[in-house]
């Protein structure tokens, strides 16, 4: 078992951010997961569950997981329910700098069974640079999409 933590400002209001972390069909933009969806249908909220699989070089990992905490403002909190070799808990902490831009900090454990735990040390450090490369692409992701909008304004002559 081992924690990571990172984070970083994000130029958008904390509500957008926290949409986008509740929407799993998303996470393959911006995670290290290959594939993600929600379970069952309805708006996403406490006991909403997801499925991915998370790909770390050749391996594949299949997770379920359960929201435990959301409140797209402030916070996305999961844990993970399924049984595999790996297992994530964490939660996304969001924290309004203004109107317009938000600090972000993951936070999580990792635990790992089986073969999984022989290569622990080396996988410690490799997860602990995804996730902050993950908070990266985030952030491009969503500075990158209000760059792109077209504008509410237009030019007079």
């Amino acid at each position: 078992m081992f924690s990571f933590g990172s984070e970083v400002v994000i130029d958008r209001p904390a509500g957008e951010i926290g949409h986008v972390l509740g929407d799993f069909a998303r996470y393959p933009e911006w995670t290290d997961m290959s594939e993600s969806r929600q379970i069952g249908d309805g708006p996403v909220g406490v006991g909403t569950r997801g499925q991915g699989t998370i790909a770390a070089g050749p391996a594949r990992f299949g997770m379920t997981w359960e929201i435990t905490d959301f409140d797209p403002q402030r916070v996305v909190a999961y844990r993970t329910i399924s049984n595999g070799a790996l297992s994530l808990d964490g939660d996304y902490r969001l924290e309004p700098l203004g109107p317009t831009s938000t600090r972000v900090t993951a936070r999580g454990v990792i635990r790992t069974r089986g073969v999984l735990r022989l290569l622990e040390p080396f996988l410690r450090s490799e997860i602990r640079r995804n996730e902050e490369g993950e908070l990266g692409r985030l952030k491009a992701l969503l500075e990158d999409a209000a760059e792109a909008a077209p504008s509410l304004h237009t030019a007079l002559p």
